[in-house]
């Protein structure tokens, strides 16, 4: 049994006074352990490259943007290409669909995959600030230039978008978010090519925080509420969100 390998490498410098430029390198080796293979495929080490380069510009405090290159490239990526069933009437060819395995309570079963080089990269366009003494926000907007390997590009939102933002009142806290996923594709349960429509949704979230010391005991109450538009997206086949929620939440901190 060969050991997985991980490194990572990074660095930022200082171009300007209020210029930074980043850069990170990392890389992965690992071999498959107890994976069964589709017939007539041989698997071989999973190897990852990452890199990544971005450009970060302070212009006030209200506005710092950056723009981040990013790329993750793999040899040999497993994916899912059938099942075995190993008790009862034994299946060995790989053939079993994900149908006739999901929601069966007896048996023994085992996934077989495929593998193929993929490829995702993009860039990362952000910016960040503050608007207050306790105040800040954080905007950003990912997209996809290249993603290839098998179905890679399908099963892979093209573009992300994120907004989250705090505001302080005196003892309260504001905090909201927004996230746009673009849509993408799923498997069904009778098939490994993803041709199920997911994705392709915007989800709000909103909060209010109060803090307090009672004792010594810094105490932070937050109502919250999730998903507040009611958008039962999914984001795996056949698995939709919970839709709306409130909740409240109480963090005791001792001093």
């Amino acid at each position: 049994m060969n050991p997985a390998k991980f490194y990572t490498l990074g660095a930022q410098y200082r171009v300007m006074p209020e210029t930074k430029v980043n850069a990170r390198y990392g890389g992965a080796n690992q071999s498959p352990q107890n994976v069964t293979p589709m017939p007539g495929v041989t698997l071989g080490n999973d190897q990852q490259t990452k890199i990544e380069f971005g450009v970060e510009q302070k212009v006030s405090p209200l506005l710092n943007p950056a723009v981040n290159y990013f790329s993750r490239q793999v040899t040999n990526e497993k994916i899912l290409g059938g099942y075995n069933r190993l008790s009862g009437v034994p299946v060995t060819n790989c053939s079993l669909a994900e149908s006739a395995v999901i929601g069966q309570t007896t048996g023994i079963y085992a996934a077989c995959y495929n593998q193929s080089n993929t490829n995702r990269s993009g860039i990362e366009y952000s910016t960040q600030g503050v608007f207050a003494e306790r105040s800040n926000y954080r905007a950003s907007w990912t997209n996809f230039t290249m993603l290839s390997g098998a179905y890679t590009s399908l099963v892979t939102p093209r573009n992300i978008g994120d907004f989250t933002f705090a505001h302080g009142i005196d003892k309260f806290t504001l905090t909201g978010s927004v996230k746009y996923v673009a849509q993408y594709y799923g498997i069904t349960a009778t098939s490994t090519v993803p041709t199920v429509k997911i994705g392709n949704y915007t989800n709000f979230d909103a909060g209010i925080s109060y803090g307090m010391l009672v004792d010594s005991v810094a105490l932070t109450t937050t109502l919250y509420g999730k998903n507040l538009s009611n958008n039962k997206y999914q984001t795996t086949t056949g698995i939709q969100d919970w839709g709306r929620v409130f909740g409240v939440e109480l963090i005791a901190k001792f001093q």
